[in-house]
């Protein structure tokens, strides 16, 4: 019981307890909080550890993602003036990748896991979709603003949404629920509300491609008309979404505003470097509260262009070059990983990720992507123990 206590603190810490008031007006605590419980349970990992039953196939890039951030801090030192310790606080999100060994050290069984997933994903759509429904009145202390037809919330908690749709829609091969239907259905409507046509456009794509080419899969076509049925349901209640949505596709054909990413990444790529070093290390994580972080507040609001808006390609003027190849490699190896049937889920998160890893901040660079990819991770170790799945995480859990 402890350890889900710890392991749910530290994961609701990743997104500041969804920032529902009151606990946002603690957020800070809350996530210093959470990373100190975090690196304590590693340091005690690195202590007691003995048992190598089951490989950490991920520990190599894990350490590569870690030390290519603090590398970053030099350049962000000596070439914008930013202090160490800045540039170190502001880097929290990456030290969430040590949560991979936060579940090495309570050894989580599959299923419990992916239940504890399945409902942080959930309860994050459920909040999405609450939030619109009695806005103005403010549940989450979040950023909101109309565009596209939908009110848009800024809530953090995406990827447990994402890597939830796969895993339900993979468990269709086992037998075919109506709860299932349900919840998936309730991601796509959050999808649909968020308003961001690459998202949604990638999640049917990939979802579209699992139903052709999943083996084994019963009632593919009862899945495919249903979701079919739930969009066009979706669209026709609120068509003011669907109109907005192709609004601003039109808009942004016509006025060429969707340049502006390609134009972000050239002047940061080109213009934006001062020293060579950073070529290689990045120029480092900024905050507002140094000349590094004011720069980057002036470009965007004089040219628009922003780290976020162009994926890997800020990431990469962030943190460096070993960084986004570290990235890079870890989503392709993972894509190309033969999996268990049972977690074969975690191709299709992957290849949402490689989808959209140029228009959107990569799940490399968030706290709760960092979460959800060390339980990816995670999973992917333990499926490759030879044996019974259930015999083998029961017998992993009791080696210690």
């Amino acid at each position: 019981m402890v350890r889900y206590l710890i392991t749910t603190y530290i994961i609701l810490s990743s997104v500041f307890f969804f920032y529902v008031r009151p606990f946002s007006r603690f957020e800070r605590i809350i996530e210093l909080s959470g990373l100190a419980m975090m690196f304590i349970i590693f340091i005690l990992y690195l202590i007691t550890e003995k048992d190598n039953s089951i490989k950490k196939t991920f520990m190599p890039a894990i350490g590569l993602l870690i030390i290519s951030v603090c590398l970053s801090t030099i350049v962000a030192y000596y070439a914008h003036n930013q202090p160490f310790y800045l540039t170190f606080y502001e880097q929290r999100p990456v030290y969430y990748f040590l949560f991979y060994f936060v579940l090495h050290y309570f050894r989580f069984t599959r299923k419990e896991l992916e239940r504890l997933l399945l409902i942080l994903g959930l309860v994050y759509a459920s909040l999405y979709i609450f939030q619109r429904v009695v806005y103005p009145y403010r549940l989450l202390n979040v950023k909101y603003f109309w565009d596209r037809g939908t009110l848009r919330i800024f809530l953090p908690g995406f990827d447990f949404l994402i890597i939830s749709f796969f895993y339900l829609l993979n468990r269709f091969r086992e037998k075919f629920e109506v709860k299932n239907l349900v919840f998936i259905s309730v991601f796509l409507l959050t999808l649909v509300f968020s308003g961001t046509r690459q998202f949604l456009v990638a999640i049917l794509f990939l979802s579209l491609v699992y139903l052709v080419f999943a083996r084994k899969l019963k009632y593919r076509f009862i899945i495919f008309a249903g979701m079919v049925l739930g969009m066009i349901f979706f669209f026709y209640r609120y068509g003011d979404i669907a109109r907005g949505l192709i609004e601003a596709t039109n808009e942004t054909r016509v006025s060429g505003d969707e340049n502006i990413r390609v134009l972000a990444a050239k002047f940061f790529i080109k213009d934006f470097y001062s020293n060579k070093l950073a070529y290689l290390l990045g120029n480092g994580e900024y905050t507002v509260r140094s000349p590094y972080g004011l720069k980057m507040l002036a470009i965007g609001l004089n040219y628009r262009f922003y780290l976020s808006d162009i994926g890997i390609i800020g990431a990469y003027v962030k943190f460096g070059l070993i960084f986004a190849l570290t990235s890079i490699y870890i989503i392709l190896r993972t894509i190309l990983f033969r999996l268990n049937k049972n977690i074969i889920y975690i191709k299709y998160f992957m290849g949402f990720i490689l989808l959209t890893m140029l228009t959107s901040t990569v799940s490399f660079e968030g706290s709760e992507g960092a979460i959800v990819l060390c339980s990816i991770f995670y999973l992917i170790d333990l499926s490759k123990v030879k044996i019974e799945e259930n015999q083998g995480d029961k017998q992993y859990l009791t080696n210690k």
